[in-house]
C-alpha cells in the first residue's frame, strides 16, 4: 500500500492568520490543510475569486493582439464571415464580460470542483465532507494567480501572437494557426495545472488521512475530468472540419 503524504502523524496545530494561509499554499500546502481543515471555505473562495477577477483585467489589457487573433480564428473556423471591425467591437465588450466571467465562474470552478474531490473520495476510500472538497478546490487553485501573473507579464515584454504562447505548457510551441484540439490537450500540461494537480493530492491526504496512491487516484481524475470541456469545443470543429 502506497504511504501517505502526510508522512509524519497528526498534531495538534497553531492557528494562523488567513494571510499566512495565502502565502503557505504555495511553500508550505501541507501545514495550511491540516490547519485548515475544519475551517469554512468561504475566505479560500472569496480572496481567489477576487484575485482572478482583478488579474484577468490586466491580462485583458496586456493579451489584447492575442486574444484578437484567437476570436478571429474561432469565427473563421465557424466558417463565419464578419468584418474586423465587427471583431474589433466584440472584443472591446469581451473587456467588460471577461471579468464578470471571472467573478462568476470562478467559484462556480472551485464548488464543481469540490463536488467532483468529495464524490471521488467516497468512491475511492478518501472520506471527508463537502465543505472539505471544496477547500482543497479553492486552495489547490492559488497557482492560477501566479500563472496569470506570469501570462500578463509575457503579455507586455514579448507581445504574443496567441493565447497558449504564453501557457507554460507544451503547448507554447504550438503556431498560431496549430490544431485547437492538440493546443487543448497539450495547455492540459500546463506547469501551474499540474501543480494545482498536486495540491488536490496533499490536501486529499491531509485532510482524509489517507494514502498517496487514493489521494493521487482521486487527483488525476479531477485533471482528467476538468480537461473535457475545454476538449469539446476543438474535437467539434475538427470532426466538422
Amino acid at each position: 500500500m502506497s504511504e501517505p503524504l502526510t508522512a509524519e502523524p497528526a498534531v495538534a496545530v497553531e492557528r494562523a492568520p488567513f494571510w499566512e494561509d495565502v502565502v503557505d499554499i504555495y511553500t508550505s500546502p501541507r501545514a495550511v490543510f491540516e490547519r485548515r481543515r475544519e475551517a469554512p471555505y468561504i475566505p479560500a473562495l472569496v480572496t481567489l475569486t477576487l484575485a482572478m477577477t482583478l488579474l484577468t483585467v490586466a491580462f485583458q489589457l496586456s493579451m489584447g493582439d492575442a486574444m484578437f487573433a484567437a476570436m478571429r480564428q474561432s469565427i473563421e473556423a465557424s466558417g463565419a464571415e464578419l468584418p474586423a471591425e465587427q471583431i474589433a467591437q466584440m472584443q472591446r465588450i469581451s473587456m467588460f464580460t471577461a471579468p464578470l466571467g471571472a467573478l462568476i465562474m470562478t467559484p462556480i470552478a472551485a464548488v464543481v470542483t469540490g463536488l467532483m474531490v468529495w464524490g471521488l473520495g467516497a468512491v475511492l476510500g478518501a472520506r471527508m465532507t463537502f465543505r472539505a472538497g471544496v477547500l482543497i478546490a479553492a486552495f489547490s487553485a492559488f497557482p492560477r494567480i501566479i500563472s496569470m501573473i506570469v501570462s500578463i507579464f509575457q503579455g507586455v515584454l514579448l507581445d504574443p501572437l496567441a493565447l497558449h504562447h504564453v501557457s507554460i505548457s507544451p503547448a507554447r510551441f504550438i503556431a498560431i494557426d496549430g490544431s485547437p484540439l492538440l493546443v487543448a490537450a497539450l495547455g492540459r500540461l500546463d506547469l501551474f495545472v499540474l501543480w494545482s494537480t498536486a495540491l488536490v493530492a496533499i490536501g486529499v491526504a491531509t485532510i482524509a488521512r489517507t494514502s498517496s496512491g487514493r489521494a493521487w487516484a482521486v487527483a488525476l481524475i479531477v485533471w482528467a475530468l476538468s480537461a473535457l470541456p475545454l476538449l469539446v469545443g476543438p474535437l467539434t470543429m475538427a470532426m466538422n472540419q
